[in-house]
């Protein structure tokens, strides 16, 4: 969320099924968000649209990257509904389905702004420009079969990909990750709820002895960042 154009995140909440004026709105509130500046996008939001709202002692919008996803819910005209998902009944069917939440296919510190296409759900990369739900569907079985090793391997095995700007969000290099996902599901309800643990990840010196002289090696530290439900 921090790194995407605003191509790419018109092309996420198109995902989430919103209509084109909430789309709008929140592409640029989040570009306001982010850049520096007090000027507004066309449909964007600045400090005078947010009144004297403060949120950490800090006025909104930040003007700064997201340093979280739950950041997202102060951005104007994001709601809880679009943040977590929502259930709707599927008329051509009669069955309730769940519509993703913007919380399940965004990332704020991935340090990647590709999507690692060996690691993707569904829901993230029917999220990117150019890949329709049937692509998605079909990269992810393939991704199960085998991973991807380079991009010609994924164009060799995903063709419809070869003719699309698409390739440039994916990546089958994996950025390190920080979030542990894990779901329960009740059946024969099918009722669900997901629990996601934040870490962080940082590199230290250790030193393993000081005599005659200093020898120390670097090992990677991961730190409990917060829960998230």
């Amino acid at each position: 969320m921090n790194a995407a154009s605003d191509k790419v995140l018109a092309s996420i909440f198109d995902s989430l099924g919103l209509d084109d004026l909430s789309r709008n709105e929140l592409v640029d509130c989040i570009l306001d968000w982010r850049d520096a500046d007090d000027v507004p996008h066309l449909y964007g939001a600045e400090v005078d649209d947010y009144g004297q709202v403060f949120s950490s002692g800090r006025r909104l919008p930040y003007n700064a990257p997201f340093n979280n996803m739950e950041e997202l819910l102060l951005v104007k005209h994001m709601t809880r509904e679009i943040y977590f998902g929502r259930v709707e009944l599927d008329p051509a069917t009669g069955a309730y389905r769940k519509i993703p939440g913007l919380r399940e296919i965004g990332a704020v510190s991935t340090g990647n702004s590709a999507v690692d296409v060996n690691a993707a759900s569904i829901d993230v990369l029917a999220a990117l420009p150019g890949i329709h739900r049937d692509v998605a569907a079909t990269i992810v079985a393939e991704q199960h079969q085998k991973s991807f090793e380079n991009t010609k391997d994924l164009i060799d095995r995903i063709p419809q990909l070869g003719n699309f700007e698409t390739l440039k969000y994916l990546t089958t290099e994996a950025a390190a990750p920080t979030l542990v996902v894990s779901t329960a599901t009740v059946q024969p309800s099918g009722t669900s709820r997901t629990a996601r643990l934040h870490f962080t990840r940082a590199r230290q010196k250790k030193i393993l002895f000081t005599t005659p002289f200093v020898f120390y090696r670097e090992i990677e530290v991961l730190s409990f960042d917060r829960w998230e439900y």
